[in-house]
């Protein structure tokens, strides 16, 4: 495991996407890469033919572009948690990530 809050963890990443990958793929929130320095525009500039995948909850741009993606909120927000648990009583998760799981 690497620790990417760490100096050490960050120079490990910024190695391996500048000097091995040919692509990284990442599902943090919108602007945490960046404030890691692991953003695209700081790794394409020593790897100009990295692939740079970023994986969000919500688009980056918007107005729940800063919040995260998780299954639970998916499935509040979009009425999955509605329909689930006893029927008189408070919504409730599913059992599964199933939003994650479709969601591939």
């Amino acid at each position: 495991a690497i620790d990417m809050k760490k100096d050490k963890g960050q120079e490990i990443c910024y190695r391996l996407a500048t000097e091995w990958a040919d692509v990284v793929v990442e599902n943090f929130k919108v602007g945490t890469m960046e404030r890691l320095g692991l953003g695209y525009e700081t790794l394409q500039h020593s790897n100009p033919g990295l692939v740079y995948c970023s994986i969000t909850g919500f688009g980056n741009t918007g107005p729940l572009s800063t919040r995260p993606g998780y299954d639970v909120i998916a499935s509040g927000m979009y009425g999955l948690m509605s329909i689930t648990g006893d029927e008189h009583g408070d919504p409730a998760k599913v059992g599964v990530a199933i939003t994650d799981i479709l969601a591939g």
